[in-house]
């Protein structure tokens, strides 16, 4: 079964991934973590759980068989931030670094425009490396 995952910064300062409410199945997974890493490692590992509980049970268990990972901004940018720099995104954006600073510390969250002027920018960033060959 194919289910959206949402992927997001508590206020906290930890991450919370969980199933989204609206995939139909009688259960729900969530993970939690000081990073990314961890709350999607623990993510897997309710799942896990809940698979083995199912089972022990006699309960119908639906398995996840195509996860889509939504990321919000500040989770976003917080995790890829080891791999595109501020200074490039902001290139691939047009949104100053400073900016783009505030959102992954949490200090300020973006307008949806924003987030999709991002969004934009990063698809069409893939979609030209998508097209790169080395040799």
């Amino acid at each position: 079964m194919k289910a959206t995952i949402i992927i997001e910064k508590g206020i906290d300062g930890t991450y919370d991934v969980r199933t989204h409410e609206g995939t139909p199945i009688n259960y729900m997974v969530l993970g939690q973590g000081d990073t990314v890493e961890e709350a999607l490692e623990d993510f897997k590992n309710t799942y896990e759980e809940i698979r083995e509980v199912y089972a022990e049970q006699g309960k119908e268990f639906k398995e996840l068989t195509e996860l889509e990972y939504v990321y919000d901004l500040t989770a976003f940018l917080q995790y890829y931030n080891q791999f595109i720099s501020l200074v490039g995104l902001s290139k691939l954006t047009g949104i100053n670094k400073s900016q783009l600073s505030h959102y992954i510390q949490g200090f300020r969250n973006p307008s949806k425009k924003t987030a999709e002027k991002i969004q934009t920018a990063l698809y069409q960033f893939a979609d030209e490396l998508k097209s790169v060959h080395l040799v």
